[in-house]
């Protein structure tokens, strides 16, 4: 049964108030019910055109209310329908519904630039734009080239994306089609912005407005309010950027523009922290997150949670900074967004930089360096000013065609052939003199910017050689460090348990060792004991890298003592007595009380005669698979060094272990490493479950896999502590 075109009218009403409807409360799940409804109802209708329509509209409002996925299968179903169609039409419904085909495959392209999946973007849009091009259809040429442009703009490459944008402006002038007018200088107003060319860009965003306004573009004249508010807000003109904020973000809240309310929110958040009312800003910037957060727009993300852990350095509250910044600085390179990588480089660098970790800070200054570099070449500036000039050139030579055109005719029928030839003359000899004149003060112009550009090129080769002899310093200093900490390595690995001490007193283990920096704060470490037993500890000292390193050192020869000077057997005498050491050696720091270093560990002592394993730990768990279950074996509370608790004993245990068993001694590395697709610790009920699933394969291949897995969950986050894992099988 056909649906009646009365029916259709009613449903695409229906439609067009949908956004409105969702405002009030309604769920997206009821547009989704409606969408299947008014598809279902028109798909025996026998007019193409109603069906095309209805799904290019039902995309858009999908994505207007930021449900990305729903959007996405709509813009795929509309695909399939066209190609199927087309496959049946030769004529020019066949180009009409290629049209059709083109603004389907621009909405999958903005789905996929909201999911942040930017190179994929691209590959719609080009798609369109040649769709486009072929049917010769202006009006979606000039949309398409404005998407591109978009995207070449999320990227840094501000040269790209202006010239795609005057391209895209010029068409829609040429066409008086006011609305994607406005659009384009909208989005020439944002290239400007990125390029702190503010002036410019007030003057492309105010275009825009007077546009939209002409139009009673509500959509337009928000997202232009907020533009507004963002240049004034760098111009340090707070209280205008909060009057162009508020009115934007009102609109926007009145029409459920999801998107634009996550930006405007995160403005506003973003001049707070400029005005240093942090509170006020995290309010803002944790409300524009979760908004984000709920229409997946990963670009967004990145930004907000950078903000927030900008305001967190600001703050001094440097461990919820550095988690949100390297949070950013992952998506943000997921998504390539050059622009928010740079700005988390320069958030990392300062946040380390008031941690006192110098070697840190200056690798996060280099990388933002480098990155701003790529942002702001010379090329990006020169080309953008390029394409503006092409633009009003080309729009000017029209402009003048067309006069000349209209004048001709009209002399054409007031004047004589023998008047147009006198005119057309002296036209000559005005032109000939007058070109005489331009060519001299073109020749004028250019003998001048050559002595200037000769004087700008010297400065440059100066300053040139200047950055040149800092680099190499820089580069000699950094050598000399790293070739230091390498040798401090070698010394430090001198200190660990040998494989041959190993491999004489453990048939068959792994030990799974990756500091985080080259030196390292845990270690392991082992000895043959007086009562024949053989004593293994896993450690983890204060701190990583050099400092943890020196500690580790300290740590390891207090040891030795206990076992070699003092011939101690028992576990928990040899912490004892370590714990004593530790805290004598570190009250010549030159404290009052001396230094509260020390280490966390597990020292277990193996009898394998009698089957039996003795241990005692400082704060680390020891670890049985048996059976395909988990025993866990706790430690005390207190670690090896000074503490409110070093009076009291450590606590000896006893287990009886059985041929098969699998035992592990771990430090907290690996359940503390950030990483996953939702950026959150490894945790221990997850290593857990890994140990319990591998515990039966070969111990090569449970280090491999460990191995395996922490890398991958780490993935583009940096390693956060040292991991030492040790596995034995009985």
């Amino acid at each position: 049964m056909r649906i009646k075109l009365g029916h259709i009218i009613v449903l695409i009403s229906i439609l067009i108030h949908s956004t409105t409807l969702c405002s009030q409360n309604h769920t997206i799940d009821s547009l989704k019910n409606l969408s299947r409804s008014l598809l279902l109802k028109s798909s025996n209708y026998t007019n193409d055109t109603i069906l095309t329509k209805i799904y290019n509209s039902l995309c858009r409002e999908f994505i207007f209310i930021g449900a990305y996925d729903e959007a996405d299968s709509i813009a795929k179903e509309a695909i399939v329908f066209e190609d199927h169609k087309l496959s049946l039409y030769k004529t020019s419904h066949g180009t009409f519904l290629k049209r059709y085909k083109a603004i389907s495959n621009n909405c999958l392209g903005i789905v996929q630039s909201c999911k942040g999946n930017q190179t994929r973007a691209l590959d719609y849009f080009n798609l369109s734009l040649k769709i486009n091009e072929e049917v010769g259809d202006k009006k979606g040429i000039s949309s398409s080239l404005g998407s591109i442009g978009n995207v070449f703009k999320d990227q840094g490459n501000y040269s790209r994306a202006l010239e795609n944008y005057f391209g895209a402006l010029k068409l829609t002038e040429e066409l008086k089609l006011n609305k994607l007018s406005a659009i384009h200088l909208a989005n020439i107003g944002n290239a400007y912005q990125a390029l702190y060319e503010y002036q410019k860009s007030l003057d492309y965003y105010f275009k825009a407005l007077h546009l939209a306004e002409k139009m009673d573009d509500k959509r337009g004249i928000a997202i232009d309010l907020g533009n507004i508010g963002m240049v004034y807000m760098h111009l340090k003109e707070y209280n205008k950027a909060l009057e162009y904020y508020f009115k934007s973000l009102k609109m926007a809240e009145s029409m459920d523009l999801k998107l634009h309310i996550v930006n405007i929110l995160g403005n506003i958040g973003n001049m707070y922290e400029k005005k240093k009312e942090y509170p006020k800003a995290l309010e803002f910037l944790q409300k524009a997150l979760v908004k984000a957060q709920e229409i997946s727009d990963k670009g967004g993300i990145a930004r907000l949670k950078g903000s927030i852990g900008s305001v967190y350095v600001e703050q001094k509250k440097f461990k919820d900074a550095e988690f949100f910044l390297k949070d950013a600085l992952a998506l943000a390179t997921e998504v390539g967004d050059l622009s928010v990588i740079k700005d988390q480089h320069q958030s990392l660098s300062k946040l380390y930089h008031l941690k006192h970790e110098w070697e840190l800070a200056f690798k996060e200054y280099q990388l933002f360096i480098s990155t701003r570099d790529s942002l702001f070449s010379q090329e990006n500036t020169k080309n953008s000013l390029r394409s503006e000039l092409n633009f009003e050139y080309e729009k000017k030579a029209t402009a003048d065609s067309v006069k000349h055109i209209s004048e001709r005719k009209i002399k054409d029928t007031e004047i004589s052939l023998q008047q147009v030839q006198l005119k057309q003359e002296k036209t000559k000899s005005y032109a000939l003199y007058g070109g005489l004149a331009l060519v001299l003060i073109f020749a004028v112009f250019m003998v001048n910017r050559f002595r200037v550009t000769n004087k700008q090129k010297q400065i440059i080769e100066l300053k040139e050689i200047e950055t040149q002899k800092q680099k190499h310093i820089i580069e000699d200093k950094h050598k000399e460090i790293t070739d230091s900490i390498n040798y401090a390595e070698r010394i430090q690995r001198s200190f660990l348990a040998s494989d041959e001490l190993l491999k004489e007193n453990l048939n068959d283990y792994f030990v799974f060792f990756q500091p985080k920096d080259i030196v390292s704060g845990d270690f392991y470490w082992a000895s043959k004991l007086n009562n024949g037993h053989f004593v293994l500890v896993t450690a983890d000292s204060t701190g990583h890298g050099v400092p943890g390193a020196i500690m580790s050192i300290i740590n390891i020869s207090c040891l030795e003592k206990a076992v070699e000077e003092q011939k101690l057997t028992e576990p928990n005498d040899i912490l004892n007595h370590t714990r004593i050491k530790i805290i004598e050696r570190l009250k010549k720091d030159g404290s009052a009380e001396g230094g509260k270093d020390g280490m966390d560990c597990s020292l277990i002592s193996f009898d394998f005669k009698s089957y039996k394993l003795s241990y005692a730990a400082a704060n680390n768990p020891i670890w049985i698979v048996r059976s395909n279950q988990l025993l866990e074996y706790v430690p005390d509370k207190m670690p090896v060094g000074k503490h409110d608790k070093d009076t009291i004993s450590f606590t000896q245990h006893h287990i009886d272990i059985q041929t098969g068993d699998v035992v592990y001694a771990l430090t907290d590395g690996l359940p503390d490493q950030f990483g996953g697709p939702k950026g959150k610790k490894f945790m221990y009920k997850q290593l857990k479950d890994l140990l319990i699933s591998i515990a039966l394969l070969p111990m090569t291949e449970q280090h491999h896999l460990l191995k395996t897995a922490l890398n991958d969950w780490k993935g583009t986050f940096e390693q956060v502590d040292d991991v030492c894992i040790i596995g034995v099988r009985i």
